[in-house]
């Protein structure tokens, strides 16, 4: 029987693993860099509040090589960098999604983007 005491991983290796990237002006500007294929699957979005998930999670991910959980409060400086930049002309969304089929669907869209496919038998 396993120990339940046993953690592979120490806090600080889980939150760099798994954590929210934190990212200063100029790095916000180079990862949120999206070429002509993610711009597409961006705009192809449903709405803008989508299309905010969707860019974040995609930025998210190829930093981090995994689907990273965040907030509406957690990216406000992402949000506000990607409206600037993408959305200047839309009205600023006030959540995120939070329907689960929506964020799955999203986070298929950047898997399937980077190549990548959940986990499956």
């Amino acid at each position: 029987m396993a120990n339940k005491n046993t953690n592979l991983l120490n806090p600080v290796e889980l939150l760099d693993i798994y954590g929210i990237p934190y990212l200063n002006e100029t790095e916000r500007c180079e990862y949120f860099t999206l070429d002509k294929t993610e711009l597409r699957a961006m705009h192809s979005c449903i709405n803008t509040q989508e299309a905010i998930y969707f860019a974040i999670c995609l930025t998210f991910f190829k930093i981090k090589g995994t689907l990273v959980d965040f907030t509406y409060r957690d990216t406000t400086a992402e949000r506000k960098h990607l409206m600037q930049r993408y959305f200047h002309k839309a009205s600023v969304p006030k959540s995120l999604p939070k329907s689960h089929a929506t964020i799955a669907r999203i986070e298929n869209k950047v898997l399937d983007l980077c190549n990548y496919q959940r986990y499956t038998k």
